[in-house]
């Protein structure tokens, strides 16, 4: 992939893809007037689709997950809600499910050391890898 042959504004060199037949990128290419970029500025996020009146979703049980997951795909088929702001749902759903299969090896854990007799008191987490 070509990169953009201009200079950033800190006189580093532009990392940005170029537009297809360019040299340059969107923001320094000389035939697009300033006021057209400015004007792609502001449109840019009115695009961002968000659904900011939409209820709080519950993550409390797979039923209610399946339920948030189920919506989600029908507001991005819609056009409802942007496919990145889709992803970002998703990706806090795979942390909440991450947590939730966590404390269910841990509830295991717990009741499989208390039949074995074995002391199942909290201990420290340790994030040394080594």
């Amino acid at each position: 992939m070509n990169h953009c042959q201009s200079n950033t504004i800190s006189g580093k060199e532009c990392d940005a893809p170029v537009m297809n037949g360019e040299d340059y990128c969107y923001r320094h290419n000389p035939r697009i007037s300033k006021q057209d970029k400015v004007d792609a500025s502001k449109q840019g996020g009115k695009r961002f689709k968000v659904l900011q009146n939409a209820p709080e979703a519950s993550i409390k049980s797979i039923q209610s997950i399946l339920i948030l997951l189920e919506q989600n795909i029908n507001d991005v088929r819609k056009g409802r809600v942007d496919p990145r702001v889709s992803n970002a749902v998703v990706q806090n759903v795979n942390a909440a499910l991450k947590v939730y299969e966590l404390a269910v090896i841990e509830s295991r854990i717990n009741i499989l050391e208390s039949k074995a007799g074995i002391d199942n008191q909290p201990r420290p987490i340790s994030m040394d890898y080594n």
